[in-house]
């Protein structure tokens, strides 16, 4: 990311530090990883500052595990950046706590024009919460554009009963 070359940042990783809290600073890599998938979402988080956001998310069906650190790999496997993750255990569905998870990193690049960021629809997983904000967001511009023809629909008319009066007399 910092020698201005194009990169691909397709999958994160975590681990659970070895049962320890990992400072990031200098680290190549997890200290002991127990899980890796490819990204959900690599997005610009703050086009300003060029920071980047990648989201992993990891199913019920998975975990059994403590996460203390998170790693991101371009394509080629190599480890780009590693961070540290506050305490967290992943339960496994069949220990009756399942949960979905999601792992958000966000990292500054020197340019976000030199990162490839996953858009495809067909990858992406919408969360329960970004739906109902997308549904909400529908709802009030199609409430909003209603009001506007309901109110000029309904001065149409008055407009026209006027004129229909004036013509009569």
């Amino acid at each position: 990311v910092m020698n201005n070359e194009p990169i691909s940042i397709t999958e994160m990783a975590v681990g659970d530090g070895g049962g320890n809290n990992i400072n990031p600073d200098g680290m190549q890599g997890l200290v002991n990883e127990v899980y890796r998938a490819p990204l959900n979402r690599l997005v610009i988080a703050d086009l300003d500052r060029n920071v980047i956001r990648a989201e992993m998310l990891m199913m019920p069906q998975v975990g059994g595990w403590w996460l203390r650190e998170a790693a991101l790999f371009d394509d080629r496997g190599i480890c780009l950046a590693v961070a540290s993750l506050p305490p967290s255990y992943k339960p496994l569905l069949e220990q009756g706590a399942g949960r979905m998870s999601t792992v958000n990193i966000y990292i500054t690049v020197n340019n976000i024009a030199d990162v490839q960021l996953i858009t495809d629809p067909a990858i992406i997983l919408a969360t329960i919460t970004e739906v109902d904000k997308a549904k909400g967001e529908a709802k009030d511009y199609a409430d909003e554009i209603v009001g506007y023809f309901d109110k000029n629909i309904q001065q149409v008319i008055a407009d026209a009963i006027t004129a229909a009066k004036r013509d009569f007399w």
